[in-house]
């Protein structure tokens, strides 16, 4: 529904952590652009700050598309889309999700500590499965918080289970990740879920 302040909002998290990242834009009007057949003006809003001078060129949506994967690539980028109404026009501006970054084995481990231990680095015992839990997330950060949430003050064999529960779920369903953190509640915690999921005022 227009109106409701989706846009402002996404422009003040943008605002409040733009500065953390390598490269970031915020493109408003996706759809209305796209409708002008103007995409390429976007692709050369995002890229202006990295290509400078040679902004010109990017002179259709195909070399747009292809110095957007150039650029940025492997880097650490916060890209906010706003009002896409097609799936052509992320494809146009953000591509496949394996050309930005993923965390590092290092900070993947320390992202899963802080879940799961409450500190950085994994307690004496559950070095390599924090490990094995590492490499099923694949670097992608909101796997691995879901994933130390999950073990968080569990024992060893408990941890032994999940990771052998996970490795049964092909890696490319997120979701089925995603639920397993919800079909670990209770009853009661699951309706409380399901309530802030749809009414997180």
């Amino acid at each position: 529904m227009g109106g409701i302040g989706k846009t402002t909002i996404a422009k003040l998290v943008y605002d409040s952590i733009s500065t953390h990242f390598e490269s970031s834009s915020f493109l408003a009007n996706v759809r209305e652009v796209s409708q002008r057949g103007c995409l390429v003006d976007l692709q050369r809003q995002l890229l202006s700050p990295i290509l400078k001078d040679q902004i010109t060129q990017v002179w259709d949506e195909q070399w747009g598309t292809y110095f957007i994967k150039n650029c940025l690539s492997n880097k650490k980028v916060l890209l906010i889309l706003d009002d896409v109404s097609e799936s052509s026009q992320l494809e146009k501006l953000a591509g496949e999700k394996d050309w930005f970054e993923v965390l590092g084995d290092d900070d993947a481990l320390e992202l899963f500590s802080r879940n799961a231990f409450k500190k950085n680095e994994p307690e004496e015992g559950f070095l390599e499965l924090s490990k094995g839990f590492v490499n099923y997330a694949r670097g992608l950060p909101l796997a691995l918080k879901l994933l130390g949430c999950l073990v968080y003050k569990r024992d060893q064999d408990e941890w032994k289970s999940e990771l052998d529960t996970l490795r049964k779920i092909p890696k490319s369903k997120i979701f089925d990740l995603l639920k397993l953190s919800y079909d670990g509640l209770d009853e009661m915690n699951k309706n409380i879920f399901l309530d802030v999921a749809f009414f997180h005022k």
